[in-house]
């Protein structure tokens, strides 16, 4: 797969892009390759905030199912990838901003993990 850095640059212009982005410099923690903040912020608050997605219901996606959509999103283009997280999002730019890095990692976890749920029913 080929990254499309100028998609990428482009959608990180978007507003949730940009707060998420706000939030992973205040990690200060080291991506190693191009990728939509949103998911960068997500992933971060995985493999290194420990966040942890608890699943409501037998069925629901687990931990490591959500990790692996995570990776999955950043694996497609850039555009798909925001198509699915903006579809059913609920989240504004100010509520990524309003708290820590990792209360705005959650946020995204969850809203990831309800998108799963909503594609599975």
């Amino acid at each position: 797969m080929t990254v499309n850095l100028n998609q990428i640059a482009m959608l990180n212009k978007r507003p949730l892009n940009q707060a998420c982005g706000i939030q992973l410099r205040k990690t200060g923690w080291e991506l190693g390759g191009p990728m939509l903040n949103v998911l960068a912020l997500a992933l971060w608050g995985i493999s290194e905030a420990e966040i942890k997605v608890t699943p409501l219901a037998p069925n629901h996606p687990s931990q490591d199912q959500v990790e692996s959509q995570i990776n999955l999103l950043a694996s497609m283009a850039p555009p798909k990838a925001m198509q699915f997280l903006e579809a059913e999002s609920a989240i504004t730019p100010d509520q990524i901003e309003a708290g820590t890095p990792e209360e705005a990692s959650a946020l995204i976890l969850q809203e990831i993990y309800s998108a799963m749920v909503s594609q599975e029913a």
